[in-house]
């Protein structure tokens, strides 16, 4: 999987989603910045991310890390049981900015949120509370 740091929703707002080794989902927003895989720019992802999320019942509460900006977002993502992640300019980088108490597994997913959930692959590190997408092929 190649990383696009140059692509068509560069400048703008721009919401995917990803899965770890470990079945748990992510909700990642570019802040118009952000890197994405290139399986994310295909021309069968869906545009809006948010609203399937959002079709998701509440299923936990949120821990909130960041603040500001599009924060209820995160929060709602994450009350889901998605990890939220957003484009943070002053590391370059995406971090952790909310994360859900009880975090839903890829297998719980419906099946059309699991299949665009599935089209990239991150890691969380909890010690920086960084994410990193990973250069493997799914």
């Amino acid at each position: 999987m190649k990383i696009q740091h140059e692509h068509r929703h560069l400048g703008s707002e721009f919401d995917w989603l990803a899965v770890d080794t470990h079945g748990l989902c992510f909700f990642i927003s570019t802040a118009g910045f952000g890197w994405i895989p290139d399986s994310v720019t295909a021309p069968s992802y869906p545009a809006q991310t948010l609203s399937l999320v959002m079709g998701l019942p509440v299923r936990t509460e949120a821990i909130v890390h960041r603040d500001q900006g599009t924060s209820r977002e995160w929060s709602e993502a994450a009350k889901r049981g998605f990890y939220a992640i957003d484009w943070d300019y002053s590391t370059d980088n995406y971090t952790l900015a909310a994360e859900p108490e009880v975090p839903i597994l890829s297998p719980q997913l419906p099946a059309e949120v699991l299949r665009i959930v599935g089209m990239a692959r991150v890691a969380l590190n909890r010690i920086n509370r960084s994410v990193t997408i990973q250069h493997h092929q799914l």
